[in-house]
């Protein structure tokens, strides 16, 4: 019976050596798992850097395109206003020179409604050339 107790004691010596055995395993396998997870982690952020840095560079080529192309608008119409401005100050010098068309004296009280109509369209003519060739 002694040897019974023996082999009981011996087998109860091996399971616990085999649990402990087991418990480092899992330890060292949670170990690994925590690592793996660790640079899946860092993966994701290194690729997530990538991303940004690469939708950084398409914004700043998309900014100075833009930025190329309203420069490039702007320097056209600089040098189309600079080209129509004769124009441009030669009806407005037309029209003033309208507004400054003496209006004679009529005695007719008919001829002076006519008159006073005359002035009121002239006034509104020059006003609408004024206003056109500085929208021009």
């Amino acid at each position: 019976m002694n040897d019974l107790y023996k082999d009981i004691d011996r087998l109860t010596k091996e399971l616990e050596e085999e649990r402990k055995d087991r418990e480092a395993f899992e330890a060292k396998t949670r170990e690994v798992e925590a690592i793996r997870t660790k640079i899946k982690g860092i993966k994701l952020l290194q690729d997530a850097k990538l991303e940004a840095e690469r939708i950084n560079k398409e914004e700043i080529l998309r900014f100075e395109q833009k930025k190329k192309e309203r420069e490039e608008a702007e320097a056209k119409e600089k040098e189309r206003q600079e080209e129509i401005r004769p124009d441009r100050e030669k009806l407005i010098t037309y029209a003033q020179t309208l507004q400054n068309v003496f209006k004679p004296h009529v005695n007719d009280p008919k001829a002076d409604s006519i008159m006073n109509d005359a002035a009121r369209d002239l006034r509104l003519l020059t006003n609408r050339i004024i206003r056109r060739a500085e929208e021009l």
